[in-house]
């Protein structure tokens, strides 16, 4: 997308235009399970000793409470809305730790549904970009999680912004692969659905994961037959 298409619109203008509505998403997903017995949050992983801090995917009301914040003991927030439709609570408070990961904002190629080989997105149009395009939010959840301080990563409902960088989180962190993540993510969170565009974008991270993988065994090998 060239800088002329947004016409004097913000970017989040632009892709509630354009894109997919992901607030309007989450909005079905909670009108849904109104009536049903469904947690505001669920710890998808838990880092190992000494520090047991714990990934959580959740919504909106459990970003905003503090009360269920203090009850899983967390401050640190991903928060993956975008501000002209949700706000990072308690982001002037002491203690509180934020990252803005909106990623219901990445661009699919101009081709999406209809993706073909070699089509890149505007976004992240190598896999470099792509896995750089992520970083931001392995350093922020790793770095808290190896301090001890559990994350609670959110959109509105917690089903499919928040639940598709939960599934990022668990392909990086423990060496999954989408269909072994996204199923664990789903165990500990039924919520959890990368739909649309985000499927697409977690089947390239993927493959870019991959990619760095390979190329590490190919480095250590070499290494080692010197």
């Amino acid at each position: 997308m060239s800088l002329e298409a947004l016409d004097g619109e913000t970017f989040a203008a632009y892709a509630k235009r354009t894109l997919v509505n992901f607030h309007a998403e989450g909005e079905k997903v909670m009108a849904a399970c109104r009536d049903a017995a469904l947690s505001n949050g669920n710890a998808i992983y838990e880092s190992g000793a000494p520090s047991g801090a714990k990934l959580w995917v959740g919504d909106a009301n459990l970003a905003s409470d503090r009360a269920q914040l203090a009850a899983i003991e967390c401050q640190s927030i991903v928060f993956c809305q975008d501000d002209s439709e949700g706000t990072m609570y308690f982001a002037d408070e002491p203690g509180f730790r934020y990252l803005a990961f909106p990623i219901g904002l990445w661009e699919p190629p101009s081709s999406w549904p209809a993706v073909k080989p070699g089509d890149a997105s505007p976004t992240t149009p190598t896999p470099e970009a792509l896995l750089a395009y992520f970083e931001p939010l392995f350093e922020f959840v790793s770095t808290e999680l190896a301090e001890g301080r559990s994350v609670l990563i959110h959109c509105l409902a917690g089903a499919h912004r928040a639940g598709s960088a939960g599934i990022a989180c668990l392909m990086r962190f423990e060496g999954l692969g989408l269909a072994t993540a996204t199923a664990k993510a789903q165990a500990a969170r039924p919520l959890i659905d990368p739909i649309h565009y985000l499927e697409y974008l977690l089947t390239q991270f993927e493959e870019a994961l991959n990619g760095e993988r390979l190329k590490q065994r190919r480095k250590e090998l070499n290494l080692a037959l010197f």
